[in-house]
């Protein structure tokens, strides 16, 4: 049986540039044996010295989703969070990976269309509540890549490239 997830790209991921020296990777992780979250990676390709990430808020329903945000990890910088929504970061110019964990809040049905969740049969990811932003770099080319179950299938009405990745 195939299960399907479908993937919602956000507005951090929608608009498409070229000649930019950043780009921005993002990838999904979602573990059969923790349903209760999923996993994002964001590497940011020729990051700057100092740059400041933020979480989306909905103009109509901001549901301050940043709350399910837990466990920012990076490595070889140093990051603060000047308040609910931003982080800054600094350190050396460079490649950077910036890991995080989004656990959606549990709802009773019928849920919300847009929000994210996670069953056995499969979810939905990758809206805009799972994608930090770069401040400055919301044009950069951007791509995502889907980690799921055995039996998975993703869904989106973005195009993929050669590897497979989601592109905007």
């Amino acid at each position: 049986m195939i299960l399907p997830v479908l993937l919602m790209l956000s507005a951090a991921t929608t608009a498409a540039a070229t000649d930019h020296k950043v780009a921005i990777e993002y990838t999904i992780t979602v573990d059969a044996k923790d349903l209760n979250s999923f996993a994002v990676q964001m590497r940011i390709r020729n990051a700057p010295a100092t740059f400041t990430l933020a979480a989306h808020a909905h103009p109509e329903y901001d549901d301050k989703y940043w709350r399910f945000l837990e466990n920012m990890q990076v490595e070889a910088r140093h990051f603060a969070r000047p308040d609910s929504v931003r982080w800054e970061f600094t350190g050396a110019g460079s490649d950077v990976t910036i890991r995080y964990i989004i656990r959606p809040p549990v709802e009773q049905l019928p849920r919300a269309a847009w929000r994210a969740f996670l069953t056995p049969n499969g979810g939905l990811v990758g809206g805009p509540h799972s994608f930090l932003y770069l401040i400055g770099q919301e044009n950069a080319p951007a791509t995502v890549t889907l980690v799921l179950p055995t039996g998975w299938i993703a869904a989106s009405g973005m195009p993929r490239d050669a590897e497979g990745r989601f592109q905007a």
